[in-house]
């Protein structure tokens, strides 16, 4: 069900041919913008279409991003793929005691380049749980091996903070190259 200001009538009456999942993609670009800021619009999306039709993960979830210097990782002999991942390594409280996946720790794989690559390419992969996470670009070999790079924050900390606000958020956390391995297992 679609409820709407008066001043949205003429736009939605446009789109009521269209499928919902057409519906869903622009009830982002009707809930904000317009003209008149004493206005309490409220677009509301029929949940009778799948979540993973929509165009963007809506759920809570932060991204962690990297520059990966792809020409770099795909010159190491026998490279076959680059991936941006996020370890799951520690609660955001340090001193409170906490329960996490440890035997093996939580992977969340993100995005992954195939074996010749060139240039540089922002990757990302995205946590749904908040905590301390280890960013790596890992490169996976021939034979099933694999080599790395830690990303971290710009003050060289390999744990990249993950609050439960920037999943609310959605929150985007650029991370960096710290150095040439992988992170140091938890």
């Amino acid at each position: 069900m679609i409820t709407h200001a008066p001043h949205l009538s003429h736009h939605l009456h446009r789109l009521r041919h269209l499928p919902v999942v057409a519906l869903l993609m622009l009830a982002p670009a009707c809930t904000g913008g317009g003209t008149d800021s004493s206005s309490n619009e409220h677009v509301e999306a029929s949940s009778a279409a799948p979540a993973t039709e929509s165009p963007e993960n809506l759920d809570p979830h932060a991204t962690l991003l990297g520059e990966v210097d792809l020409e770099r990782a795909c010159a190491i002999d026998s490279a076959e793929k680059v991936t941006f991942l996020a370890r799951l390594v520690a609660c955001v409280n340090l001193s409170s005691p906490c329960t996490i996946p440890t035997s093996p720790h939580l992977e969340l794989r993100g995005d992954t380049v195939t074996c010749p690559a060139t240039g540089t390419q922002s990757m990302a992969t995205q946590v749904t749980r908040d905590g301390r996470y280890q960013a790596e670009v890992q490169v996976a070999l021939t034979g099933g091996d694999h080599t790395g790079w830690c990303f971290g924050l710009t003050n060289a900390d390999p744990q990249v903070l993950v609050e439960k606000s920037a999943l609310e958020d959605r929150a985007d956390i650029d991370t960096n190259w710290l150095y040439d391995t992988t992170c140091t297992p938890p």
